[in-house]
């Protein structure tokens, strides 16, 4: 690992999940990052964006919990296996990190639409997600021959874990987001890997609290240091 950052504690900030009055990070910026390091990390709650890793470090708050998949061990809802059928239609080609124009172009409506930022430049979105592509992969949603959705995850011969995904607005009722895990899930499951990792989830916010719906799953105790079924 090369480090272009070494470790550093942040300084504060206004919590964006409202959680407490004030979030902290620990990051770092690093290139040609090992697939054993990369796997370390995400065994310790860190995650990535390119060669930006953080991790929360915030004072008497621990909202932000890590949760990971056991990929073979997922049992589908009956809403899960709804949604499949919803998107029987599309068609999803995976491959390596490809950046063309129409993708930032989603991103930005995407943006726009569910945030209402409108202040993205393409230098900015190019290096959160295409400057470092050693275990970068790309997923696109294909309605017929529109592009509809792109999601990002990081892959080693161990884990995946998913990076970013953004959608179409205007196709909000094929609830994308959802569909867009199952799908990673059975790619991991095609790879034999270990770990699916989703990130962060949070209690009580609809858009991270998502994820407690797929089981089983693991939770990471930050003050035990270690994973925990639930």
């Amino acid at each position: 690992m090369i480090y272009l950052r070494k470790p550093q504690l942040k300084e504060t900030f206004e919590c964006p999940y409202g959680k407490g009055p004030k979030a902290r990070y620990r990051d770092f910026v690093a290139i040609d990052v090992a697939e054993s390091d990369l796997d370390t990390l995400f065994f310790e709650g860190w995650r990535k964006f390119g060669p930006y890793f953080f991790v929360p470090n915030c004072v008497d708050c621990t909202a932000c919990i890590p949760i990971r998949l056991v990929p073979v061990d997922l049992i589908l809802t009956h809403s899960q296996k709804r949604v499949i059928k919803r998107n029987f239609d599309l068609r999803m080609v995976t491959g390596p990190l490809n950046f063309r124009p129409e993708i930032f172009e989603l991103y930005l409506e995407f943006q726009q639409e569910r945030f209402e930022k409108a202040d993205i430049d393409v230098e900015q979105f190019y290096q959160s997600f295409y400057l470092v592509s050693k275990h970068g992969m790309q997923i696109e949603y294909f309605a017929k021959e529109r592009l509809i959705a792109v999601g990002f995850v990081d892959v080693t011969d161990n884990i995946m874990s998913s990076v970013y995904f953004f959608w179409k607005p205007q196709e909000y009722k094929r609830m994308l987001g959802i569909f867009s895990i199952l799908y990673e899930i059975e790619i991991a499951k095609e790879r034999q890997l270990q770990f699916y990792y989703l990130g962060y989830a949070l209690e009580g916010l609809p858009s991270m609290s998502y994820k407690f719906q797929f089981k089983p799953h693991h939770l990471y105790n930050w003050e035990l240091r270690k994973w925990e079924e639930a």
